[in-house]
């Protein structure tokens, strides 16, 4: 039988490492702000046709499933590729 010490000293102890998502997040936008990546993406706007996308209120109608993150997921990626093509 494994020892449970055994297995626990060939586990890199960086994987296990709590996510600190507000560390991360402070370190986005330290990048951000230094690269002045707002300005930029405005100027790099300037002219473009709009694109808008209607998200309505949600509705608690029923139980959530899978259908409620799929129109989400639709939205949002749409939303990401439209951002990406200026």
């Amino acid at each position: 039988m494994v020892k449970l010490e055994s297995i626990k000293q060939t586990i890199s102890t960086d994987v296990l490492k709590p996510y600190d998502s507000k560390q991360v997040e402070k370190q986005v936008l330290e990048f951000w702000k230094a690269s002045e990546i707002p300005k930029k993406l405005s100027l790099h706007r300037q002219g473009a046709k709009k694109f808008f996308v209607l998200d309505g209120p949600p509705y608690i109608n029923a139980l959530p499933h899978v259908g409620h993150a799929k129109t989400t997921t639709y939205k949002d990626v749409w939303t990401r590729f439209a951002y990406m093509q200026g």
